[in-house]
């Protein structure tokens, strides 16, 4: 019996939290049924506060999604990880 697989694609400016072995993308990851793509992604290692936008099959889709056989995710940066401003200004 095969396990159910999603292929997710993560976008460059988010590659730097995967490990190495998984920094090309597209990543195949097996799926439980029950995780929701929220956790899948922050599995792979990608904070969801970094994350701008989740399509499956190219549409718009919330974190809370349930990932099914055969869907291809793909992780859009946030704003922050995609200007590289990340984290908060002290202040002087």
């Amino acid at each position: 019996m095969n396990q159910a697989q999603a292929v997710v694609i993560i976008a460059a400016e988010l590659r730097l939290f995967l490990r190495p072995g998984r920094r090309s993308t597209p990543v195949a990851v097996a799926l439980d049924g029950t995780s929701s793509l929220g956790h899948v992604v922050e599995s792979l290692g990608v904070p969801l506060t970094e994350v701008g936008r989740l399509l499956v099959h190219g549409e718009p889709t919330a974190s809370g999604y349930r990932p099914c056989d055969g869907d291809v995710v793909t992780v859009k940066a946030g704003a922050a990880a995609a200007t590289g401003r990340r984290g908060r200004r002290l202040p002087q």
